[in-house]
């Protein structure tokens, strides 16, 4: 009975957006995170057929994002990178689905591999060119391809505790104040065809951290539920959300930059949280529309072209300097390139940005990078 009554607790708390952490399991959680999965030729549980990287902790190395080495000649090769594939109305492509997978289990053919390469391009910013060399069929002639660099879990665990009403409080989609910052709220329908507000991912499309774990493991990975139950996506959640680090807002130098440049416009520095207080993230977790330099040119539910959900600055610069890149694609190589491609509704901040004195923009990038 006991044994019953804990399964219908766990039930509950998985069927609400909060994401609390249930305790005792952030070590069990662990061992999942770092665990290596295997064939399945090997072992009845595992990897596949199809996957990308074999464990939690290849692409968020000790809790970090994505890692990039980068070769003299421009080549780039990230760890923790995946490539989408969508048409510009949200299709995946008819073939290989929402993402290339370019390992295999033993005797299965990867789907191919990425190639990409840093160019100077838009006033002498970086971007990538991507190639891929497939190993079937072309893409379809509507798809398009956009890389994803995994970021980093400090600002996770705080995320399921702001409430709606936070998030909702900083939208704006009419620009009734006249900023020229709009941000809106995701919408995200659930299996049962409720809405929730989307928090997690690039472009917010999942609301629930239990929803963007299980998405991973099985995009990234080939994990389905028989292999990963709704038990230990639980424990992995609680391990995630125990790698928040509590920081509050500061009030150094470079902070007040920040804000009298317009960063917290949509980077806010703390959102009102599940029973009082607020956590700090430094994101509105709504989307904005962010310009033609940074869109992919596809819709994603009801993000638009060029649309992605503020992303968190806690924990942004964190991991080795030498492999540390920037915005969702890591075209950016530092904060300050990461500010310059902002468009759209951050426009007014990056030129506010570039009016700063040479002193003042070097204190805003150390308190974007000491986050």
């Amino acid at each position: 009975m006991t044994v019953l009554i804990a399964r219908i607790t766990l039930l509950l708390l998985l069927a609400t957006p909060a994401g609390l952490v249930l305790a005792g399991d952030v070590d069990d959680g662990r061992a999942l995170f770092e665990r290596k999965w295997v064939d399945p030729s090997a072992d009845k549980s595992g990897l596949g057929p199809l996957y990308n990287e074999a464990s939690c902790a290849s692409c968020h190395k000790d809790g970090g994002g994505a890692r990039f080495v980068l070769s003299p000649g421009g080549d780039i090769a990230a760890a923790g990178g995946v490539l989408r594939l969508s048409s510009r109305d949200g299709r995946p492509d008819p073939h290989y689905g929402r993402q290339l997978h370019s390992k295999g289990v033993a005797g299965v053919t990867p789907e191919g591999r990425v190639y990409a390469r840093l160019e100077r391009r838009n006033h002498g910013l970086e971007q990538l060119a991507l190639r891929v060399a497939l190993n079937g069929q072309p893409f379809a002639a509507t798809t398009r391809m956009s890389l994803r660099a995994a970021p980093g879990l400090a600002a996770a665990g705080a995320i399921p505790q702001v409430t709606d009403a936070a998030i909702l409080a900083n939208a704006d989609p009419l620009d009734r104040d006249g900023d020229g910052v709009y941000g809106r709220a995701r919408l995200v329908r659930d299996a049962r065809g409720s809405e929730w507000i989307g928090r997690f991912g690039w472009r917010a499309g999942q609301a629930r951290l239990e929803d963007q774990i299980s998405s991973a493991l099985a995009e990234d990975m080939g994990l389905t539920a028989e292999e990963f139950p709704a038990a230990d996506v639980a424990r992995l959640s609680s391990f995630v959300m125990s790698l928040g680090t509590g920081r509050k807002p500061s009030d150094s130098i470079g902070a007040a930059m920040f804000r009298a440049a317009g960063c917290a416009a949509c980077h806010r520095e703390s959102l009102g949280a599940e029973g009082g207080g607020a956590v700090t993230l430094y994101s509105d977790l709504l989307l904005h529309q962010m310009g033609p330099g940074l869109s992919d040119g596809t819709t994603d539910g009801t993000a638009r072209p060029g649309e992605w959900r503020t992303a968190p600055l806690v924990g942004s610069s964190s991991g080795v300097g030498s492999q540390r890149r920037y915005l969702h694609d890591g075209r950016a190589a530092s904060v300050s390139d990461a500010i310059l491609w902002h468009d759209g509704e951050a426009r007014r901040a990056r030129d506010a940005f570039l009016g700063l004195d040479e002193a003042s923009r070097q204190r805003l990038i150390a308190f974007v990078q000491s986050l």
